[in-house]
C-alpha cells in the first residue's frame, strides 16, 4: 500500500512540492515539469490499494465478502483486468476489489440488461454534450481580464453554472461508464444520487462522487486514521484531514488542498452544530438553512478554487464579486446559463417531488 501511494505522490504531487521548495530554473523542477502523468493513475492507484486491503482484509475477517481463491496465472490475468477495467478510468466511479471480483466470470448476451446499459449512456452522454460542453462556452469568462467588469450577480451565476457544467461533466462520463460495463456484464457502483438535493453538506458527500467518498469513509478515516476510536476531538480531525486528502486527490495544486481543509472544516462545525441542535425541533427550517448555508457559502464559492488555476485567480474571482456590485447590461450572459442549467435544475426538481409523494429517500436514474 505504502509503495502504491508514493508512487501516486511521485507522479502526480512531485511538481506541486517541488514548485515549492525551489524555483522554475531548477533542474528538478523542470524535470518534474516535463514528466508525463500516467492516464488515470488515481484510479488505479486507490483500486490497487483496494485489491490489497480486500485480499488481506478477507483472509483475516470471517464475516468479509471474499476474493475468490485462484492460480496465480488466472489471478494475474484477473488483476489486471480490475486495474485496467477502461470504461471508468477517466472519471470514474473508483472500483472497490471486493465488488468486482466476484463479478468475473463468463458473460452472455441474454444476462445483459440493454434497457439499463441504454438508460445510462443516453443520459450521460446528454449531460456531457449538451449540458456539460455547451455550459463551457460561457463559464470560459471566468477569467481575467474577461470578468473584470461583469456585475457580481453575473459572476455568481457564473460560478453556479460552472457548478452544474462540473456536475454534467463529472456525472455524465460516470453514467456512461455505468452504461459500457453494463454492456459488458459488469455492475459498477453508483457515482451520483442528486447531490443538490442534499439538506448538509454530509449529506452531499453521501451524493456526490460517492465512490469516492466511500473509499475514503473505510479505508482512510476508519481503518487508516482510526475513525472515531479515539475519542470526539481526533474524530473530528481525522475528518478534516480526509478531506484534505479528497481534496489533493482532485488536484496536484495547494488551492485543491485549500478547497479540501474548508470542507473539512465546513464539515467539522456542520457535526458540532447538529449535535448541539438534534433537540431543537423545527427539522425543516433546520434542513431549509442547512441548504442555504451549504450551498451558497461552501460549495458555490469553494469552486472558485476548482475553476482557477492559481490560488491569486480564485482570490481575484472574490474580490470582484464583493466590489462590482453596481447593475450590468450583462443579463444574455445569465439567460444562456440558465437556460444550459435547467436541465440539471429540472431532474433534481423531478426526483425531490417524486420522493417527497412517495416517501423515499433515494431515486437512482
Amino acid at each position: 500500500i505504502t509503495l502504491n501511494v508514493l508512487i501516486l505522490v511521485f507522479f502526480k504531487y512531485g511538481l506541486m512540492v517541488v514548485s515549492t521548495f525551489t524555483n522554475e530554473t531548477s533542474e528538478v523542477y523542470n524535470f518534474f515539469l516535463i514528466m508525463g502523468l500516467p492516464i488515470g493513475i488515481s484510479f488505479y492507484t486507490f483500486e490497487g490499494i483496494s485489491l490489497l486491503f480486500d485480499t488481506y482484509k478477507a483472509r483475516n475477517a470471517s464475516n468479509y465478502e471474499p476474493i475468490p481463491n485462484q492460480n496465480f496465472i488466472t489471478h494475474a490475468k484477473d488483476v489486471l483486468l480490475f486495474i485496467s477495467f477502461f470504461p471508468h478510468l477517466i472519471a470514474g466511479p473508483i472500483l472497490r476489489a471486493n465488488h468486482f471480483f466476484p463479478q468475473i466470470q463468463t458473460k452472455f448476451f441474454r444476462n445483459i440488461d440493454w434497457q439499463y446499459c441504454f438508460r445510462k449512456l443516453v443520459l450521460g452522454y446528454f449531460l456531457k454534450m449538451v449540458v456539460a460542453n455547451n455550459l463551457q462556452y460561457f463559464t470560459v469568462w471566468l477569467s481575467s481580464p474577461a470578468m473584470d467588469n461583469l456585475s457580481s450577480l453575473t459572476l455568481f451565476a457564473l460560478i453556479l453554472g460552472f457548478t452544474f457544467q462540473l456536475f454534467a461533466d463529472f456525472a455524465g462520463y460516470s453514467y456512461i461508464a455505468l452504461g459500457l460495463a453494463g454492456i459488458f456484464g459488469y455492475q459498477l457502483e453508483e457515482n451520483f444520487d442528486y447531490p443538490f438535493v442534499s439538506s448538509s453538506l454530509s449529506e452531499l458527500w453521501r451524493r456526490w462522487h460517492i465512490t469516492l467518498s466511500s473509499f475514503l469513509r473505510y479505508y482512510v478515516y476508519t481503518n487508516l486514521l482510526g475513525g472515531g476510536r479515539r475519542g470526539k476531538i481526533v474524530s473530528l480531525f481525522n475528518i478534516f484531514l480526509t478531506m484534505v486528502i479528497a481534496g489533493l486527490w482532485h488536484g496536484s495544486k495547494w488551492s485543491f488542498a485549500i478547497w479540501g481543509s474548508i470542507h473539512g472544516s465546513a464539515l467539522v462545525i456542520e457535526h458540532l452544530i447538529k449535535k448541539s441542535t438534534k433537540n431543537w425541533g423545527f427539522n425543516t427550517i433546520r434542513n431549509i438553512l442547512g441548504w442555504v448555508i451549504s450551498y451558497f457559502f461552501v460549495i458555490v464559492p469553494c469552486m472558485a478554487l476548482f475553476r482557477f488555476p492559481t490560488l491569486q485567480g480564485a482570490i481575484d474571482y472574490g474580490m470582484l464579486f464583493i466590489n462590482n456590485t453596481e447593475y450590468k447590461d450583462d443579463y444574455r450572459l445569465i439567460t444562456y446559463l440558465c437556460l444550459y442549467s435547467s436541465p440539471i435544475v429540472l431532474m433534481h426538481l423531478l426526483y425531490k417531488f417524486k420522493n417527497t409523494a412517495t416517501g423515499k429517500r433515494s431515486l437512482k436514474v
